[in-house]
């Protein structure tokens, strides 16, 4: 198969014109493509032009591979003995990735031996294997153990192995999105996906996203998996907390990605809980988890002064320590309602600071949910 219609230069630089019908017109230059000096020069720059060499040439391996080396289209303008060359292959697959095997003939991507060598270098080689490999199930525990994600390219037999499937959720939770259903409802590979990604409980039964034991792990790994869990879980006080105590990794479809924002998936309940509240504030650091308070708490100064406290403890601490024992001859002893007022005042500078802040998003949070429900 030639190149598309238009010119190219001839051995000694002057121009071939082409037509769509006959492909290169009989004439001066045309007996070039089959001169290998000339060839190798020309594909060597740009290889697609290896479509214009002659079939002899097409068959040379170091011709091919000087144009499979520049353009990877060039394996389609090989003879049908290179295009299965294992050396030609390499070349292609050392100069342009793993991609490469897209132009790969479908006897090479059959071959088990073939394709086992490339995925010990590259997993992502399982993409490409024929639909035969794909079945297979050693290949297959080879490849999502490297990249639980390739999970996806196996046939939906493996999809619904126990073990196979174990394995990719090991490696990547989110792998769990392309199990079988039934295996979507299994404890302990749904358990062994959520330890991995939290966020993955997404991807679990009704029944397993109302299951203790499996939020838990879930929520414990990365607290934003606390929005997947049943109403009944995000109004318990213990798996609540739980949440907003571990880490937090916004998932990124996620709306919200504040400080604190795991409070936001908590039951109105608990978003009017002060304590649980406060909780949110210690372990993020910010006061940001007032914005999914009740206005109810969000109008008691008490709940701002023991947030501020709870965010500034250091310095609070420092006020403290300086009221029992000075400052090393520095500074003397201060009077308790000396350090007292100093905490009132650090406590009101914070949260006149942090409300007039908060203030703006929460009336932008307000509007959008009106717009949502309009």
């Amino acid at each position: 198969m030639a190149p598309a219609a238009g010119s190219a230069p001839g051995k000694n630089g002057e121009v071939c014109e082409v037509d769509d019908q006959c492909g290169w017109k009989v004439g001066e230059g045309s007996e070039c493509w089959d001169d290998a000096a000339y060839v190798r020069k020309v594909v060597a720059v740009n290889g697609c032009l290896l479509g214009w060499a002659s079939d002899r040439l097409a068959d040379d391996a170091d011709t091919a591979k000087l144009a499979v080396r520049d353009s990877l289209l060039a394996l389609q303008y090989v003879s049908d003995r290179l295009w299965g060359d294992e050396e030609i292959l390499g070349v292609a697959l050392s100069e342009h990735g793993i991609h490469a095997l897209v132009h790969a003939p479908p006897q090479r991507r059959d071959d088990r031996n073939y394709m086992r060598k490339l995925m010990s270098e590259d997993a992502a080689a399982f993409i490409h294997a024929s639909p035969r490999l794909r079945n297979n199930a050693r290949l297959a525990r080879l490849a999502v153990a490297n990249d639980g994600k390739l999970l996806v390219k196996c046939s939906e037999r493996l999809r619904d192995d126990e073990e196979l499937v174990r394995a990719a959720v090991r490696q990547c939770g989110m792998a769990l999105n392309h199990a079988s259903d039934r295996l979507r409802g299994d404890e302990e590979t749904v358990r062994t996906a959520v330890r991995q990604c939290g966020t993955a409980l997404c991807y679990a039964t009704e029944r397993l996203c109302d299951d203790e034991v499996t939020v838990r792990a879930a929520v414990q790994q990365n607290g934003e998996a606390l929005q997947f869990a049943t109403a009944r879980l995000r109004d318990d006080k213990d798996v609540v907390r739980a949440a907003l105590r571990a880490p937090s990794q916004a998932c990124p479809w996620s709306a919200d990605t504040s400080p604190g924002a795991t409070l936001l998936w908590a039951s109105r309940r608990l978003r009017e809980d002060e304590e649980t509240v406060l909780c949110a504030v210690s372990t993020c650091g910010y006061m940001d988890p007032l914005l999914y308070v009740s206005d109810e708490l969000w109008d008691a100064e008490q709940v701002w002064r023991r947030a501020a406290l709870v965010v500034h403890w250091e310095q609070v601490r420092a006020l403290l320590l300086l009221g029992r024992y000075g400052s090393d001859g520095v500074l003397p002893q201060l009077p308790g309602d000396v350090i007292a007022h100093c905490i009132d005042v650090l406590a009101s500078e914070c949260v006149a600071q942090d409300r007039l802040r908060l203030s703006c998003r929460r009336l932008s949070r307000h509007r959008r949910e009106l717009e949502w429900r309009e």
